[in-house]
């Protein structure tokens, strides 16, 4: 199981999201979006504990604890990059940097990133039109984060 998935997106010479978040296994969730996303800033939300254990399932689906990539030898600024994290339960930490379209794409990388954009509810955010579904679970719940200071 998993204690924390931390995720971060950077960006290209394109109109590419650019965006942090944070999965807990307790099932919150902070998000930090800063270009191309339909909510920018902090905000802040909870996963269903079905949604987190459907986590916890397609990461030991691509036994990510043991997945290799292969980086690319070049690289090439305006690629743009995910970044992810999870800490493990027993204390582990697994860190994947993947440079989005480089010649050596794994499947189970792509298809990890979709399912973690899908269950955390990222795929919503992901859009430069700040529109949001009013029927999305996900986005009824967001609370902005307010600054303390």
């Amino acid at each position: 199981m998993f204690r924390k998935i931390v995720i971060n997106r950077t960006a290209c010479n394109d109109e590419s999201s650019i965006y942090q978040v944070a999965a807990f296994s307790e099932g919150k969730v902070f998000w930090h979006g800063e270009e191309c996303v339909s909510k920018l800033g902090k905000h802040q939300w909870k996963l269903s504990e079905d949604n987190v254990q459907k986590l916890a399932n397609v990461i030991n689906d691509v036994d990510f604890h043991h997945l290799e990539y292969l980086s690319t030898a070049i690289t090439i600024d305006d690629r743009p990059s995910f970044n992810l994290l999870v800490e493990f339960t027993d204390g582990s930490v697994k860190r994947m940097n993947h440079d989005v379209g480089n010649e050596f794409e794994d499947e189970r990388l792509m298809k990890l990133e979709e399912n973690l954009d899908r269950l955390i509810g990222i795929d919503k955010l992901k859009s430069n039109t700040h529109e949001s579904s009013d029927d999305n679970p996900i986005i009824q719940q967001i609370s902005t984060i307010k600054s303390q200071g």
